[in-house]
């Protein structure tokens, strides 16, 4: 029959290749994948089926080796190395320079751009000259790190992100990538214009209020500005050209909305908002004294205005005297407001300064809520040099007394974005969540995690997120590893504790259970709910985070895991990619197989987080001698043919009539083929290379 090759290179595969090994970022079949939890899977007996021959003159396979690493060896100064993580696109590359002298030979950028080509040949990134851009960087006393992002034709891919990690001989690569294939049109047919009014409409039907912006200017600064992008998100094997829209219906809201911009279809959309379960003559900073919830008297930094005292810390090192108006425009501060019983989502939300007459406040809530960001802020400061929660000196808000929509106490607290919103409590809770400092840390550190990592607010990199916020509330808040433990209401939680990063169950036995939290991957929530889990999920990687801690101390853990938020992980980073960047880190800085970098992996090996196993990468291989052989199918996938590399069949009759529904797989020694066929069963062929025959 004639058969359309060019069709039929789009499967083709190579049975066996004699020169470079390298890495291949894995593709998924055009016709999908399979479930084959639906078939039944048993050998197929053909009566009187004889074997056939092969139209060669030698054995294909004349010795073998397996891989436990995948090497390339195309720039002779360097030794680069892949370890498989995961098919969620997750990339782990190390390399090491194999001369002292040629590296010191070469500037740091072009040690960088070595790495780079090397890493991203082996790990399968395609066109890295004209999709890499370099996103930011940073430099340490000894180490190099720089972020990149696909930009295709100038709009970036979503998700797509890597970062080079440089220390003298050691380089590392990390991030997420898939190779997909662009899409024909490039050119938006909505404008960002058209697309806000679909957003609108969409929001409308979903009964989401939508205040007046205008009208209500006065709280521009506790509401963020929407966002509008071009952007390609996956679409299956595909990217689909899309406006990525972070729009703010209220205060009280946040949605993420990806829209198609040539159709204006709503691909995607969710919220990305945490929830946790005037001007007088200017006089100038004072001090004042009160007591906070717990009863404890705490410092108070304030402004003052004539006789007046305002709740808000100017005396901070981010404080910007020279582009403040104060107090009614100050940059750099931390202003605590009163919301009035007022809830943010409604036409009458409003809110107020808090004053005093005199240095001595008698307001406890007000006290706990801005003394817990004081402190936040100075743990981020005095810990990582981060300045404010945006890591550019930028204003804190607290909001209290916030209500809900039906104008109940709020049993919650959440972060918007650029403010925390608290409650006073209601069933979950038995007091004002401001009186708790991991319930401040926690929605103050989405802040932090906003302007790093930006971890994407769905499944395994939405629970990250939730875990990083737990781990630096743990972290600021030291007591103990529980979060909300001085709010809940001990009768919905049995434990006391809204979260236990030391159990995640919790006292629960199952998801469900009021506080019970999976402890092992094994454990983890497969729903659709709470975004895929977010809050659920969290639980084991906060878990991770504790057995970590306990082995190598809070001061080491916390260095590493900001690092690898702010440095090593991307929004769509997954579990295995924390693994990763902990372990590598760990290395990096204490060294191989250390205490530290030991720890590390057996915290992640305790709650099943897996994904790097290992041992030795770095040994040659023996070659496989032999010829390179290629399986094609037609273009209808009903037959399956063997040709080599000039594409000249060796074979008089298909190696099988029935089509392939998957790719088959093909053991080292090219002995055995197996492969799903499209008429639902397992198949597999067997070739004799002593005897140039197959069965």
């Amino acid at each position: 029959m004639n058969i359309n090759w060019t069709l039929i290179l789009l499967f083709a595969l190579f049975v066996f290749s004699s020169t470079d090994v390298t890495c291949q970022v894995e593709r998924k079949f055009p016709r999908g994948d399979t479930d084959l939890s639906q078939y039944q899977v048993k050998p197929m007996l053909i009566p009187g089926y004889k074997p056939k021959k092969l139209a060669i003159s030698s054995p294909y396979i004349q010795s073998s080796s397996s891989l436990d690493g995948e090497l390339l060896l195309a720039n002779p100064h360097i030794l680069v190395k892949a370890k498989k993580l995961t098919n969620s696109g997750s990339i782990w590359v190390t390399g090491e320079w194999k001369s002292e002298s040629h590296r010191r030979s070469l500037s740091l950028d072009q040690q960088v751009e070595i790495f780079l080509d090397e890493a991203c040949r082996i790990s399968g990134t395609e066109s890295r000259e004209d999709h890499l851009q370099m996103d930011r960087e940073n430099r340490g006393d000894d180490v190099l790190r720089r972020r990149y992002r696909q930009v295709y034709q100038g709009i970036p891919v979503w998700g797509n992100e890597l970062i080079v990690h440089i220390q003298n001989k050691l380089l590392v690569m990390t991030g997420t990538w898939r190779n997909l294939h662009p899409p024909s049109e490039l050119h938006p047919r909505l404008t960002p214009t058209e697309v806000n009014l679909i957003i609108k409409d969409d929001l409308r039907t979903d009964n989401v209020k939508m205040l007046d912006r205008t009208a209500l200017k006065d709280i521009h600064f506790i509401w963020p500005q929407d966002k509008t992008e071009l952007v390609l998100i996956p679409d299956g094997e595909s990217l689909q050209l899309t406006w990525h829209v972070t729009t703010h219906p209220s205060p009280v809201e946040r949605m993420e909305y990806f829209v198609n911009a040539l159709n204006g279809a709503i691909v995607e959309k969710y919220s990305s908002l945490c929830k946790l379960h005037h001007p007088a003559v200017l006089d100038g900073m004072s001090e004042g004294k009160g007591l906070d919830l717990n009863g404890s008297t705490r410092t108070v930094q304030t402004w003052q205005v004539g006789d007046l005292h305002i709740l808000m810390d100017a005396s901070k090192t981010m404080f910007r005297p020279d582009l403040s108006s104060m107090p009614e425009d100050p940059v750099g501060v931390i202003l605590t407001l009163d919301a009035v019983n007022t809830f943010p989502g409604a036409d009458d939300f409003t809110f107020r300064d808090l004053v005093s007459n005199s240095t001595t406040w008698n307001l406890p809530t007000a006290v706990s809520a801005h003394t817990n960001a004081e402190v936040a802020f100075n743990y981020f400061q005095n810990t990582f040099g981060r300045i404010s929660i945006n890591g550019k000196g930028g204003n804190i808000f607290s909001l209290i007394d916030v209500v809900d929509e039906n104008g109940q106490d709020m049993d919650n607290a959440f972060w918007n974005g650029v403010a925390i919103f608290y409650g006073r409590g209601n069933q979950s809770f038995s007091s004002p969540l401001a009186r708790s400092l991991d319930v401040a840390a926690h929605e103050l550190a989405h802040g932090v995690i906003q302007t790093t990592a930006n971890l994407t607010y769905q499944g395994e990199s939405g629970a990250l997120n939730e875990s990083f916020a737990d781990v630096f509330a743990s972290m600021i808040d030291r007591g103990n590893w529980q979060i909300g433990e001085d709010v809940v209401n001990p009768a919905v939680f049995r434990t006391g504790a809204l979260r236990d990063l030391s159990n995640p169950h919790n006292g629960g036995s199952t998801i469900g259970d009021p506080g019970y939290q999976p402890r092992t991957y094994s454990e983890r929530f497969t729903g659709r709910q709470d975004n895929g889990g977010v809050h659920i999920n969290s639980g084991i990687p906060n878990h991770a985070f504790y057995l970590f801690a306990r082995t190598v101390g809070n001061e080491v853990a916390e260095q590493i895991y900001f690092t690898v938020l702010d440095q090593y992980l991307t929004k769509s980073s997954q579990f295995v990619d924390l693994r990763v960047a902990v372990v590598t880190e760990s290395r990096l800085r204490f060294g191989e197989n250390s205490a530290v970098h030991n720890a590390a992996r057996a915290a992640f090996d305790e709650v099943g987080i897996l994904g790097e196993t290992g041992g030795n990468y770095t040994k040659d291989v023996e070659q496989n001698p032999g010829e390179d052989f290629i399986f094609v199918t037609d273009e209808d996938f009903s037959v399956i043919r063997l040709i080599d590399e000039n594409g000249q069949e060796l074979t008089n009759e298909p190696i099988s009539t029935i089509g392939p529904l998957s790719r088959p797989s093909v053991t080292d020694n090219g002995e055995l083929t197996v492969f799903v066929a499209e008429d639902k069963t397992i198949q597999f062929i067997l070739f004799d290379w002593s005897q140039n025959n197959f069965s």
